[in-house]
């Protein structure tokens, strides 16, 4: 998918949905996010996106007591490739424990500058506890140019389908406030 009929100088990122057994949230926010790029590719600022929203199919579909079964070498590979295709940046988008949502990562200035300025605009509330989005950021700062790369961590319990369109709503308004600073997302 892409912002614009032709990518700007190759930026490519990627977004992965790393799901487990019974917590489908992360795929959820890609799929989600997915919907909203189709609707708007501008939102990109021209830069290629891959998005695997779906980082453990087995797991998304079946729901299996013991995850550690579902974690094989094979998903692992399928995930490791997809992340070494997002060149100039990457969002992995996991499940934690608690009721918060955090950022942790690398970012380039920009990315920095849009995520701040967001942080304060979009609120991703929900009942179970969840306050707002994302309540923590624990980024560095890379050089610009710099291959950026971001986890963003959902509560494992309460994360229903409304809370996954506000964090989808929320990343995409990311990257079109990081479009509208002059620059592709990457």
């Amino acid at each position: 998918m892409s912002g614009l009929a032709s990518p700007d100088a190759g930026k490519t990122f990627g977004i992965i949905g790393l799901n487990r057994v019974g917590i489908p949230g992360p795929s959820e926010v890609a799929i989600q996010l997915l919907g909203l790029l189709d609707e708007d590719p501008a939102l990109v600022g021209g830069a290629m996106v891959k998005i695997l929203p779906v980082g453990d199919p087995v797991a998304f579909e079946h729901e299996v007591e013991d995850s550690e079964e579902l974690d094989t070498a094979a998903s692992r590979h399928v995930v490791n490739g997809f992340s070494g295709l997002a060149c100039d940046g990457l969002l992995e988008i996991h499940s934690s424990p608690g009721s918060k949502i955090w950022i942790e990562g690398e970012a380039t200035p920009r990315l920095l500058r849009a995520i701040t300025e967001l942080r304060s605009k979009y609120r991703i509330d929900q009942t179970g506890g969840v306050s707002g989005a994302p309540s923590h950021v624990y980024l560095r700062r890379v050089a610009a140019g710099h291959r950026w790369s971001l986890q963003l961590h959902l509560p494992e319990c309460d994360f229903d389908a409304g809370a996954a369109q506000a964090v989808a709503r929320f990343i995409a308004g990311i990257f079109k406030s990081h479009a509208a600073l002059g620059t592709p997302v990457c």
